[in-house]
């Protein structure tokens, strides 16, 4: 079986190794994940990342464990940094870190970002993605809390809006450290630790009940709003980036067809429901001469129940 993960041990093996011998570790196991070489940027980004989190890992309980570019189960996604242990009152958890080497940052706004003039997903709406996914789509959530923050490590300031999650910028170690001591004061048994890193695609309905339940709010503000109602269910960076661009070319009345294609389980019922409220919201419901201006066409019986059931139609 293929490892899920780059690298996983506990932070006392950490602790022993070169800043190196670790860069070698994720860089294999990144490769064998993907049965590819690794991207260049990526290196430099680990490259700078080790040292910042050897700070933070001399401080904290040895038993503790990390699991370096966790790769969800059913997604292409991988999660930088997950650090798993229980807390004073044996429960276990796992804290999610979304790690960036970014030492500048533009806004857009609050689906993406620009950085060197290239866009990239929100790192708040990455890691909401993280935690929504293992909240609701991944079997180790009957066991751990999941907690989350974003850690980005060469920043010293920006213009950057960070609302719902603990962020941290440049010399934040002392920070970082003490909000990892507040969750994690031990280690767990690795038995526990394979529950997440095997851990397993689990579907469930709350995201659409959720979408359901919430009709009229969602259509101020699908991207957002979904977000809030689902209890942290985010598009990902992908469905971020695609989501961005029909937008736009629809405000640009461009005349344009996109094709979406993924794998069961991928979002692209997710998707197209987002498209669909996002675009009705923007254009008031009709045109001047009052006809209908918004119509989504679809041969899926997934599709077709779960529009039916938001619909009421």
């Amino acid at each position: 079986m293929v490892a899920n993960y780059a690298f996983c041990g506990r932070i006392c093996e950490f602790l022993e190794m070169t800043d190196k011998q670790i860069l070698d570790e994720i860089t294999k196991g990144i490769q064998k994940i993907h049965n590819s070489y690794i991207d260049v940027r990526q290196v430099k980004a680990w490259e700078g990342a080790i040292p910042n989190l050897r700070k933070v890992f001399c401080e904290i309980d040895e038993n503790i464990w990390f699991v370096f570019e966790y790769k969800l189960p059913f997604s292409c996604e991988r999660i930088d940094l997950v650090l798993l242990g229980k807390d004073e009152n044996d429960k276990s958890i796992a804290i999610i870190g979304e790690l960036k080497g970014w030492d500048k940052v533009e806004q857009v706004d609050d689906l993406v970002v620009k950085v060197r003039n290239e866009i990239f997903q929100h790192p708040e709406l990455q890691l909401s993605n993280y935690l929504g996914k293992l909240l609701f789509s991944h079997t180790s959530s009957n066991y751990f809390k999941f907690v989350g923050f974003i850690w980005l490590y060469n920043l010293s300031h920006g213009n950057l809006s960070i609302n719902k999650h603990k962020f941290f910028c440049k010399d934040s170690h002392h920070e970082v450290t003490e909000f990892i001591n507040k969750f994690l004061s031990k280690g767990i048994e690795l038995e526990e630790v394979e529950r997440f890193t095997k851990g397993e695609y689990l579907q469930t309905s709350r995201l659409f009940d959720a979408i359901k339940e919430n009709y009229d709010a969602l259509l101020k503000s699908a991207t957002n709003l979904v977000s809030k109602y689902s209890g942290i269910f985010i598009p990902s960076e992908e469905q971020t980036i695609i989501l961005r661009k029909i937008l736009d070319d629809y405000e640009k009345k461009a005349s344009k067809c996109f094709l979406i294609n993924g794998e069961p389980g991928s979002g692209k019922t997710y998707l197209a429901i987002l498209i669909l409220l996002e675009i009705i919201r923007r254009a008031k419901y009709t045109d001047k001469e009052g006809k209908n201006i918004v119509a989504l066409g679809y041969r899926n019986n997934r599709l077709i129940y779960t529009i039916r059931e938001i619909f009421k139609q």
